[in-house]
């Protein structure tokens, strides 16, 4: 229902964050004063059929005619309880309110508590208030962060995904608790869609927002399902906090050429701003202080493509802030960096700092704010002036600039300018002259805004607001604080997959990487040559972990093999592959018969990484290999054993097609598999959790009564190989225990023959192995999640840091099958998989899984290093 609606929809994409809908960023800086009796909170309009409402806090006005889809910045209130109230824009404090709502500012053990106060509609069209944590942490330079938030009520859970379909935020449900996600600075094309959906059923599009680093994104989803008004998403930009462990600087960068291109910035060769056009000023954001090489390359180019121009630049300032403004000529080489000082000490909160900065080269500009008040006056060329201190309220900007033919005149429509703010003004000439904004709150407050007073505080707070829903382990929780039904979490179910084959030589470290990513009971084939039509060296078990030697490439005439089942030229243009389904992969699979067995494998079959890191667009792929990080394998080069010790055991071809039983029980836990369907029964093997057994029929008990008795009626006839080949077992399961599949889709137990009577019995087969069963090596490395407190997600990463992808959450309890660890053993690559949803592959944080084989604890530093680090455990 709600798919067809937001599909309809014009998506409004606002990069807001002020008290406006313009695009203007907002700040929430390090300048504040980390303090432990203070919180900020900015307050977001989402209530779908409010007019314009003026928000009070204690009685006291804090924001006057606060518009639908309109935030503040963050303003800060000394901690203890405070009411809510809501009237009609304009009204008198003594009318009634259309809203009101009793919320607590708690202390922080660390600091400031920044929130967002999202006041929208609850599941009954009723106002409601929720508040959620803005996680401005530090993070690495070249990263930012997003967190996405859902106040659409009736509209089922969302996630946020790149319209290439790679997953940013996943599971988001109205008013729950979510976590956020650091991002590599770069565009980032969004969607919304339903969960677990693709970008082609968006259910709204974000449209491209340029992730630039320090900043955290905010995408809040508003709106009706019924479309009335029509939901949209809306983007609020907030610079982090300093790096308390180092030295740093507040700077703000500028575009002031005329005829230099819309640039990416890099700070020492890592980007840190994307698509910065002629007039575009950033918000101030944390930088380390010191010498920094900034160079400029044209919008999109690739890193390693020669700059535009480059230039070391000193940020240092004795203000502890600065503008970089990116003046001159690119034509006559005056093009260079110009850092002017910023002032911020000493802001009152009910008073706005203006500074002005004229990059025009023609002439001196003049500029004044619509109450009279001088801003600049004859202002030279490449000059900043003196900053101007005016009370908060809402203002228009005039003035001039020369040029050769005359005076050109620049204006800035109504703005509000909000006391304890810092604005800067750039006077600009390029195709269109005119005028750059960038504010920065340094000392917002309660009475920032035109007519508002400072609430007074009922009672100081003594203890942190109970979170109502825990959330990813590596991102900072968000407190719902709202009077609608209970938030439920998303349920999720984990199940037992098939496990890699177990690699008994020391880690090694390895770049490029590939993980069988097919569904559970299915196998990949390995094959000579790469082709479907070529011999098969043996069934890849899903989950399976490769290490990947190159892509297909054109022939060997030399020194390849000369007659293979290759169509002719098949390879002989390998980049101009649009998917990853025309790419045949050569990798080396540690076979379960021992030794290394080296193949051809489909690239789609697989999830590949790259040192760590997901590689899911061809793009990207065909990148590192213009980079020389990988090559082309003649393809005619043939398949086979890499060492002695290999055994190529081809599958069989007459091996009958069975249903798979996959063991779905907890790590550590082994099934036990019976000579006849009951729990009294002889035990004649225990199976480890995430074996493929082949399914031969089944029957329905009656199920008991006695405490530990299986719920279901129904039991599979199974074949069981042993670990070591050495035995075929049959024996009965209960479906309790087993996930069904058959080809690689789910199956009821209806799907699966009866047994006749007389009933079958279980058996041992000593010495019989048997090509049409796929014999499991030892036991699976496994991975507990166990978070603090037995509630939560831990985060799937894409690569080893807490500044990778988030691929999906994981609950605490869930199981995941173990593939690898990086250098220093504090990250696991793992596989998890979600019933009805597939598998993913990444990484999560060691310290909360718990690795067992068998029952027993396993050493994480024996696990192959699969993030191309070199070993610094052993």
């Amino acid at each position: 229902m709600a798919r067809k609606l937001f599909a309809a929809f014009l998506v409004i994409a606002l990069l807001v964050t002020g008290f406006t809908a313009a695009s203007i960023t907002n700040r929430t800086t390090p300048a504040f004063a980390q303090s432990t009796d203070t919180v900020l909170l900015r307050f977001v309009h989402a209530l779908p059929d409010a007019e314009a409402v003026d928000v009070y806090v204690n009685d006291g006005l804090v924001v006057p005619a606060l518009a639908y889809g309109q935030a503040t910045p963050h303003l800060a209130f000394p901690v203890g309880d405070y009411t809510l109230a809501l009237r009609p824009a304009g009204s008198d404090v003594a009318d009634a309110a259309i809203f009101s709502q009793s919320f607590n500012l708690a202390a922080s053990r660390t600091g400031y508590r920044q929130n967002t106060a999202v006041i929208q509609a609850d599941e009954g069209g009723n106002p409601a208030l929720a508040i959620y944590f803005d996680d401005l942490d530090p993070a690495t330079l070249g990263f930012a962060r997003m967190h996405l938030i859902h106040a659409v009520a009736g509209v089922a859970p969302i996630d946020l995904q790149r319209t290439d379909g790679a997953p940013i935020l996943q599971g988001v449900t109205f008013n729950q608790v979510s976590g956020s996600v650091n991002l590599p600075v770069g565009n980032y094309d969004l969607v919304v869609t339903a969960t677990g959906d693709t970008p082609e059923n968006a259910l709204l599009a974000v449209g491209n927002i340029e992730v630039n680093t320090n900043l955290l994104y905010t995408v809040i989803v508003i709106g009706t399902a019924s479309g009335d008004p029509a939901p949209a998403a809306l983007v609020l930009t907030t610079p982090f906090f300093s790096n308390p462990a180092q030295d740093e600087i507040l700077v703000s960068i500028a575009h002031g050429s005329g005829d230099a291109p819309t640039v990416d910035v890099y700070a020492n060769d890592t980007p840190i701003l994307v698509g910065l056009a002629p007039g575009d000023i950033t918000p101030h954001i944390p930088l380390p202080v010191g010498t920094v090489r900034l160079s400029l390359r044209e919008a999109g180019a690739l890193p390693n493509s020669a700059a535009a121009f480059e230039s070391e630049v000193d940020l240092s300032s004795d203000s502890g802030a600065a503008t970089i403004v990116a003046l001159g000529s690119l034509a006559d080489g005056t093009f260079n960096f110009s850092l002017f000082a910023d002032e911020i000490a000493d802001l009152d909160s009910a008073t706005a700092r203006i500074h002005v900065i004229n990059t025009v080269t023609t002439g001196p500009a003049n500029l004044e704010l619509s109450d009279g008040t001088t801003l600049a006056s004859a202002l030279a060329p490449f000059a900043a002036s003196n900053p101007v201190d005016v009370p908060a309220g809402t203002y228009s900007v005039t003035g001039s600039f020369d040029e050769e033919a005359g005076p050109v005149s620049i204006n800035l429509p109504d703005q509000t300018f909000v006391g304890g703010t810092h604005y800067t003004l750039l006077v600009f000439s390029a195709a269109t002259p005119g005028l750059g904004l960038a504010y920065t709150p340094i000392n917002t407050a309660s009475n920032s805004f035109t007519g508002a007073a400072a609430p007074e505080v009922v009672a100081a707070a003594t203890e942190e607001p109970v979170e109502a829903t825990p959330v990813t382990t590596d991102a900072t929780p968000v407190a719902v604080i709202t009077t609608p039904p209970p938030l439920t979490p998303i349920a999720t179910t984990p199940v037992a997959v098939t496990p890699p084959p177990v690699v008994s030589a020391p880690p090694a470290t390895q770049a490029f990487t590939g993980v069988v990513n097919l569904d559970s009971g299915v196998n990949l084939q390995c094959r000579e040559y790469p082709t479907s039509a070529a011999f098969s060296l043996g069934l890849v078990p899903n989950g399976s972990t490769l290490i990947l030697q190159g892509f297909a490439g054109p022939i060997d005439p030399e020194d390849g093999q000369p007659n293979t089942p290759l169509e002719p030229g098949a390879f002989d243009n390998p980049e101009l592959a649009q998917d990853f389904n025309e790419i045949w992969l050569n990798a080396d699979w540690a076979a379960p018969q021992g030794g290394t067995i080296r193949c051809w494998v489909r690239a789609d079959f697989l999830q590949i990484t790259y040192k760590g890191r997901n590689i899911n667009d061809i793009g990207k792929f065909f990148e590192l290999v213009e980079l020389g990080e990988i090559d082309a394998v003649p393809s005619n080069y043939p398949g086979g054993a890499v060492d002695d010790s290999a055994i190529v055991v081809p599958p069989s071809e007459t091996a009958p097609q069975l249903p798979i039983a996959t063991v779905n029980v907890n790590p550590g836990v082994n099934l036990q598999l019976r000579r006849t369907p009951s729990i009294q029964a002889e035990s004649l093997a225990l199976v480890p959790g995430g074996t493929d057994l082949s399914v031969l029929s089944r029957t329905e008990i009656t199920p008991g009564t006695e405490i530990g008795a299986p719920q279901s009626p129904d039991w599979y006839f199974v074949q069981f190989a042993t670990p070591d080949g050495s035995a075929l077992i049959t024996g009965w399961v209960s479906a309790d225990f087993v996930i069904l599949t058959f080809n690689g889709r789910a199956i009821t137990a209806e799907d699966v023959p009866l047994a006749e009577d007389p009933l079958p019995v279980g058996e041992i087969l000593a010495g019989s192995g048997s090509p049409a069963i796929a014999i499991p090596t030892e036991a699976p490395i496994v991975g507990l999640v166990s978070i603090p407190g037995g509630d939560g997600n831990l985060n799937l990463r894409d690569r080893p840091s807490t500044d990778g992808i988030l691929v999906t959450p994981i609950p605490s309890g869930s199981n995941v099958v173990v593939l690898g660890r990086n250098g220093d053993g504090t990250w696991l690559n793992v596989r998890y998989e979600i019933a009805g949803q597939g598998a993913s592959t990444g990484w999560v944080a060691t310290e909360f899984v718990t690795v067992t084989r068998s029952g027993s604890a396993f050493p994480i530093n024996t696990l192959l290093i699969t993030s191309g680090e070199a070993d610094s455990m052993n």
